[in-house]
């Protein structure tokens, strides 16, 4: 009974702290805070933040990259390639709109960052 109940509490405490992230947004934050960690960065320091940023555009980028590939190859191969000018660069997302926050669970600190408003 008590392991029945310790085990429901365990998975509700982990259910509302990742209620709207993913097991692989999950996954990339804990393996962006490492990599900007072993680069001496840490949370709070500016730095931290713009490198989390920068793995963040790296990331969107290779998505976008991604689902245009699978756009094309469901479509019939153009007769001519289009003009450069047509074609919309990547611009990535506004670095005022990125924000960083840490949040502990289970005595665990993670810091999460992600594009929107800051965190409350």
């Amino acid at each position: 009974m008590n392991r029945m109940l310790l085990l429901c509490l365990l998975l509700s405490g982990c259910a509302v702290f990742h209620e709207h992230w993913s097991a692989q947004e999950l996954k990339d934050n804990h393996a962006d805070d490492a990599s900007c960690v072993s680069h001496g960065l840490h949370y709070p320091q500016p730095n931290y933040v713009d490198c989390r940023w920068t793995l963040a555009q790296a990331r969107l980028r290779r998505q976008r990259q991604n689902a245009e590939m699978l756009r094309q190859s469901a479509q019939p191969p153009p007769v001519t390639a289009p003009h450069p000018a047509d074609v919309s660069p990547y611009e990535g997302e506004d670095r005022a709109n990125f924000h960083c926050h840490a949040q502990s669970d289970f005595d665990e600190l993670y810091v999460l960052c992600e594009f929107g408003p800051p965190q409350s």
